[in-house]
């Protein structure tokens, strides 16, 4: 909950404010909120004396518009002139780390590659096998065969990081020299004022660089959002601290304690729903339509 009311903002049309000189505070909050991609969740005015004109003070600020929900007015405690809110705060599961192998196709062996196909007798490992299908598993299942004998690979592990502004040698350099200056401003014993001004000289510094770097990513992102989106949604999305991931599912039994335990079991459970809404059409020649004749 953030009190809001050292600051009076008058909104206009579309939530804007009235005053939008550059300078106002009324300008600088809403700015504020859209830099930081944040989600006022209070719709309704909720503070009511005499004849005084209803306002909304209290502000619901999240980053998420889904994570509030459910948000109830209810009648104030005692004496106060502000009504209560009740609200939920969904809570989502954290995502699961979950191990991927990762191929080296540069470093294969492509000789050796190339050699072992051409030795496959791939006519005798088709001839017992009518079905298209069947000949396809058998295909797949001999490369992949091959690929991990001569391919080397390596489990990794899936690290979901929040990827958001990319940094340049140079500003990681001027961050991990900021602490430098904290440190000796913490342990200083002698003139304390000399080490904090060295140590906001390096701050200062380190925000206007960073701050510039934000700018700019930004500026461009949204210069070619209509060319290349992917990269606004993405930078977006790492604004978002709650990941929806999919859930374990149950399998064709209703027990519960049945259900699927990694990706690979999730994707035929749905593949294997999918493909359950098909119809199955008759075996045979396609039907002709007749053409319609013109009267």
């Amino acid at each position: 909950l953030l009190e809001a009311s050292i600051i009076k903002i008058s909104s206009g049309a579309h939530g804007h404010p009235k005053n939008d000189s550059v300078t106002s505070k009324e300008f600088k909050f809403m700015e504020c909120l859209r830099d930081n991609y944040l989600y006022q969740h209070i719709q309704k005015k909720r503070r009511k004396r005499g004849n005084d004109k209803p306002s909304i003070l209290d502000l619901v600020l999240s980053n998420d518009e889904h994570i509030v929900s459910d948000i109830e007015y209810l009648a104030p405690l005692g004496k106060s002139d502000h009504c209560v809110l009740r609200f939920c705060i969904n809570s989502f599961v954290p995502r699961e780390l979950s191990k991927k192998t990762k191929i080296y196709y540069d470093k294969a062996d492509y000789n050796s590659i190339k050699e072992e196909i051409t030795k496959t007798d791939w006519e005798t490992m088709f001839r017992n096998f009518g079905d298209i299908n069947s000949h396809w598993e058998l295909f797949m299942q001999r490369i992949n065969e091959i690929q991990k004998k001569h391919v080397p690979r390596k489990e990794v592990k899936d690290h979901w990081r929040n990827k958001g502004v990319p940094v340049d040698k140079e500003t990681l350099e001027q961050i991990r020299l900021k602490h430098k200056p904290w440190t000796r401003f913490i342990h200083c014993k002698g003139n304390k004022e000399e080490a904090e001004k060295r140590y906001k000289r390096a701050l200062n510094k380190m925000n206007r660089k960073t701050k510039a770097i934000r700018r700019n990513f930004e500026r461009g992102t949204a210069l070619k959002i209509k060319e290349n989106p992917k990269p606004a949604w993405k930078y977006i999305k790492s604004k978002n601290k709650s990941q929806e991931s999919i859930q374990n599912l149950i399998k064709e039994s209703n027990d519960s304690k049945n259900s699927t335990k990694n990706d690979q079991e999730k994707a035929e459970v749905l593949s294997g729903f999918f493909q359950s809404v098909f119809v199955n059409e008759l075996p045979g020649p396609i039907p002709k339509i007749p053409d319609k004749t013109p009267h």
